[in-house]
């Protein structure tokens, strides 16, 4: 997912899919684990400007919405469990939403 062209030109890609159709681009539970290093907006907006007009865009993240207090309070993921992973980050809802 790092590496959209890599995905995008790749030949079972290109045979499965046709690009020049509306399709739909799922980014379900998997962009709060790629770091702001690895560039979520950039990789979203690669696989956009790939799609034909027409197409959707499903994204789910974390986020920090209505409050951080909030949200902490409420969300599982704010005390993990014993010797797990640390959970990952949220993302205020605006950042979301924010286009490269």
């Amino acid at each position: 997912m790092r590496e959209p062209d890599a995905i995008l030109n790749h030949l079972d890609t290109r045979r499965l899919i046709d690009f020049n159709r509306p399709l739909a681009i799922l980014f379900v539970s998997v962009l709060h684990f790629i770091s702001d290093a690895d560039d979520p907006h950039g990789i979203v907006s690669r696989f956009i400007d790939a799609a034909a007009p027409g197409s959707y865009l499903v994204l789910s993240h974390v986020t920090t919405d209505p409050s951080p207090q909030t949200a902490a309070a409420e969300s599982p993921l704010s005390t993990p469990p014993p010797q797990t992973k640390p959970p990952p980050p949220a993302c205020p809802h605006p950042r979301l939403l924010r286009r490269p």
